[in-house]
């Protein structure tokens, strides 16, 4: 009687094993292909021209991964996470769900893609070639009518989390709460470049390398300094446009 009891209990297990519901790998959507120009850059900010030759410059940087579940996690995914929370400065796990990955993955990959990212960025931040000066100086030249310039500088003010520890009041700022101050030198056309003979305003001192405003200007002073403005606003409007795009930048990070 007993070993019929087993049989019967077997033969349960059985059905209940047919009915168990297999568990699914599904592929994971490719923006690059699902989206459509506009769609891809509004989430990621970068046409998808941009986007490749990006991927194509850093994807040695970015290893193969797998997740929990055993799908692979390709090093062009792992730029796309990276983009998307430099774009849209989400709460990672919200990132996470949308990429169907953990959020420890999420914050793995933000930083793979940001070391990457800074590891190339002396390719295309640089200042300009003597053979580009005159072309430089000729756009600034029409932008507002200052000759000889060849970049304008300012700083700006990225909000982090308090680092901790007896020196993290030196990072508070003067509108009280903790940031770095990043430095940048631009173009006429907003691009950031690095450091030569600029305009910059009365907060940094004059040189022969930097001009700034004249103080208690006569009448010639005035037009300099009204140039000189026209011409320098192209540094603010650079920021401007570097954290609208890129929108983690206003947001308190550590």
């Amino acid at each position: 009687m007993e070993d019929m009891n087993d049989i019967d209990d077997y033969r349960e297990l059985q059905h209940l094993g047919l009915h168990r519901r297999r568990r699914i790998f599904l592929h994971r959507n490719n923006p690059c292909h699902d989206l459509n120009e506009q769609e891809f850059q509004s989430r990621y900010r970068l046409s998808k021209a941009a986007f490749e030759v990006l991927f194509e410059q850093i994807r040695h940087r970015l290893p193969s991964s797998r997740d929990r579940r055993g799908l692979r996690i390709s090093p062009r995914l792992q730029l796309l996470v990276g983009l998307r929370y430099f774009a849209t400065g989400n709460f990672q796990l919200t990132i996470a769900d949308t990429a169907s990955m953990s959020q420890k993955s999420v914050s793995t990959f933000v930083a793979r893609v940001a070391a990457a990212i800074k590891e190339i960025a002396p390719l295309h931040i640089k200042f300009p070639q003597p053979e580009r000066e005159a072309a430089v100086m000729q756009a600034f030249s029409l932008y507002a009518n200052m000759p000889g310039c060849i970049g304008c500088i300012d700083g700006t003010l990225i909000p982090i989390r308090s680092p901790g520890g007896p020196d993290a009041e030196v990072y508070r700022c003067r509108k009280d709460y903790f940031a770095i101050n990043v430095m940048g030198v631009c173009d006429a056309s907003l691009k950031f470049t690095t450091l030569g003979f600029l305009l910059g305003d009365s907060g940094y001192a004059c040189s022969s390398y930097l001009l700034t405003p004249f103080f208690n200007p006569g009448t010639q002073e005035r037009n300099f300094n009204a140039s000189h403005i026209n011409t320098r606003n192209c540094i603010e409007r650079a920021f401007g446009v570097w954290k609208r795009r890129f929108a983690v930048l206003g947001i308190p990070e550590k």
